[in-house]
C-alpha cells in the first residue's frame, strides 16, 4: 500500500487552543463546523465517500477523473496522506447496480433488473433473487453490500416496494415487512440500515429501519423531524445512527445521532449557511465510533458544484 505524506500542520483544529488568523477555527459546539475543503481536497480531486476509520483519522475518497485515491485526514494534529486503496465502505449503488466487495466478490442487479447475483472470488455466479419468477414480479434498483451482508431495494409490478436481507455466505435473500419503500443506506458489521425512500414517498421520509441481520431483530426509529431524514448512516462501527434533514429555505443541515441499540436520541444540531447535502452516489457524511465528530459534504446553495467539507464537533 503506498502511503504519501502530503502535508503536515499543526491547525489546532478541534484541539480547544486559539488559532491564528491563517488556520481553521476549531468548533465551539454545535452551531460552528469547521471548513477542511482545502486542506483535504485540492482543487482537482472531487470527494465522494467519508468514513471514519478511528476517533482521530478521517478517510475522504476523492475522484480525480477516472482514477481515484483516499486522503486520510488526522483530527489531532492536522497531518493529510494519501492511499491508493479505496475506503472499505458502504456504496449503495443505483446506476451501474454492481458493488464490488472487500473480498473480491460482487454483488450486482441484472442488466434487466430483475435479478440480484453474488459472483465469488473465484468468479462463479450464484443468483440470490428473480423477481420475475414471482407470481408479481419485481424489479431491483437500488443495492448495497459489505462484509457478508447485503440490502437490496425495489418495487413489483402492481407497485408494490420490496425490500431484501441478502447473506452472502449462505447466498440467502431475506423479504423484509416495510411499509413504505425503503432503500439501503448503510452497513456496519450485523447491522444494516434502511431509510425511507423519498421519491415513491415524497410527504414521508421519517422512518429509519435498523435491521441487526445476525438475530432478525428491527428497531425502528422516527427520525426526528417533520422532513423526515433524507441521508442516514450508521457511524463507524455502529454504536450511533446518523441522520440528516435539509432545509433548503432556511439553509440549515439538522443533524440527529441516535443510539442504535435502542433509538433514543443522544444529540441534536444545526449547522447553518448550508442546505443541502453533496448529491454523491456513496455517503456524504460519516460519524466517528464514539458518536462525537461529524463529517459532512455540503453545499451552501443549491447551484453550488464544489461541496465544502465541514467537520463539526456535537459532544
Amino acid at each position: 500500500m503506498k502511503r504519501a505524506l502530503l502535508a503536515a500542520a499543526c491547525v489546532l483544529l478541534l484541539a480547544g487552543c486559539s488559532p491564528r488568523a491563517d488556520q481553521t477555527a476549531a468548533p465551539a459546539g454545535p452551531s460552528q463546523a469547521a471548513d477542511i475543503t482545502e486542506k483535504v481536497c485540492t482543487w482537482d480531486r472531487e470527494p465522494v465517500l467519508l468514513r471514519f476509520l478511528d476517533e482521530d483519522t478521517l478517510g475522504v475518497e476523492c475522484r480525480l477523473e477516472t482514477d481515484s485515491s483516499t486522503i486520510l485526514y488526522s483530527i489531532g494534529d492536522g497531518t493529510v496522506a494519501e492511499e491508493e486503496q479505496p475506503l472499505d465502505a458502504v456504496r449503495p449503488n443505483s446506476f451501474d447496480r454492481e458493488v464490488l466487495l472487500e473480498n473480491g466478490g460482487t454483488a450486482a442487479v441484472s442488466e434487466d433488473q430483475d435479478r440480484v447475483f453474488y459472483r465469488t472470488p473465484a468468479g462463479a455466479r450464484r443468483l440470490l433473487l428473480d423477481g420475475s419468477a414471482l407470481e408479481d414480479p419485481e424489479t431491483y434498483w437500488m443495492i448495497a453490500a459489505r462484509g457478508k451482508w447485503g440490502a437490496v431495494s425495489g418495487i413489483s409490478a402492481s407497485g408494490v416496494p420490496c425490500a431484501y436481507l441478502l447473506d452472502l455466505d449462505s447466498m440467502e435473500a431475506a423479504r423484509l415487512e416495510t411499509r413504505d419503500g425503503m432503500i439501503p443506506a448503510d452497513i456496519e458489521g450485523d447491522l444494516v440500515l434502511f431509510a425511507q425512500e423519498n421519491v415513491l414517498n415524497p410527504a414521508g421520509g421519517q422512518t429509519l429501519q435498523l435491521y441487526d441481520a445476525a438475530s432478525g431483530s428491527l428497531l425502528e426509529v422516527d427520525a426526528g423531524s417533520e422532513s423526515g431524514a433524507s441521508h442516514a448512516v450508521l457511524s463507524a462501527g455502529g454504536r450511533y445512527l446518523l441522520s440528516c434533514a435539509e432545509d433548503t429555505q432556511e439553509g440549515t443541515l439538522s443533524f440527529s445521532v441516535f443510539d442504535s441499540r435502542d433509538g433514543s436520541l443522544v444529540t441534536a444540531a444545526e449547522v447553518e449557511g448550508y442546505g443541502l447535502l453533496a448529491d454523491s452516489a456513496y455517503l456524504n457524511m460519516a460519524l466517528s465510533p464514539d458518536g462525537n465528530l461529524l463529517a459532512a459534504l455540503a453545499y451552501r446553495t443549491p447551484e453550488d458544484t464544489r461541496a465544502a467539507l465541514l467537520l463539526y464537533r456535537l459532544r
